[in-house]
């Protein structure tokens, strides 16, 4: 059994909006059984785990509204995102998204 206060890596990521306190976070996954079962769980301080990072990640650019055909309430909303462009390529970017 694992001490409560060590420090230990998991091979996934998780990404979710930081919390405004502390946080229980468990991972689970089916068994033999096909019901869940923990297998990974974090209690955390966001603000002093080492494993957490709490810096501001840099703006991914400005929103490009493609085409609009009503209010978000009540159509789908669809997003593209440009993995894999460079700051520069933003044009090629947007003459790409035009052609889907």
């Amino acid at each position: 059994m694992k001490p409560k206060n060590t420090n230990q890596t998991f091979h996934e990521s998780l990404r979710f909006p930081a919390p405004t306190s502390p946080v229980h976070v468990v991972l689970k996954k089916r068994d033999a059984a096909n019901a869940f079962a923990e297998i990974y769980g974090l209690r955390s301080s966001i603000r002093k785990d080492i494993f957490i990072d709490s810096s501001k990640p840099r703006s991914p650019g400005p929103l490009i509204e493609i085409e609009k055909n009503g209010d978000s309430a009540s159509k789908v909303d669809f997003l593209i995102l440009g993995d894999g462009y460079t700051s520069s390529e933003m044009k090629k970017f947007w003459r790409a998204t035009r052609d889907v």
